[in-house]
């Protein structure tokens, strides 16, 4: 399938591609404490487009709509780019245990092993 084929309307694509964009525009709207239903009715737009921005699945669009975007998260554009450019990915928890596990000791993914299992096996309080 070419390229050309995968694009959908409106610049939607099937594939994804997380850019410091796309994280950075997920961050300032979680800032904010705005729902994308809310972003999306800002921006006259559907709540879908807003999250296919944030997952990679839309291209970060370069006119007036990434300006009246950022001016609903009150940063500027220049404040924008420079927070993308200095962005870093945060390391989930899953990540970090699974390139932290070839770096232990036998003895300590023992260790490990066995504080899940205790944990895994002790049932939950219900929340009141």
């Amino acid at each position: 399938m070419s390229e050309q084929t995968k694009k959908k309307r409106n610049g939607r694509s099937s594939r994804v591609k997380m850019t410091p964009e796309c994280y950075v525009l997920k961050k300032l709207r979680a800032e904010r404490k705005l729902s994308m239903i809310q972003v999306g009715k800002l921006m006259d737009c559907s709540d879908s487009f807003i999250s296919f921005l944030e997952n990679g699945r839309a291209e970060i669009p370069k006119t007036d709509f990434l300006d009246r975007l950022l001016k609903i998260y009150d940063i500027s554009k220049n404040a924008f780019h420079e927070r993308c450019r200095r962005f870093e990915k945060e390391e989930t928890d899953d990540e970090f245990i699974i390139k932290a596990l070839p770096k232990l000791k036998p003895d300590q993914k023992f260790l490990i092993k066995s504080l899940v299992k205790q944990y895994l096996e002790t049932p939950t309080p219900p929340k009141s």
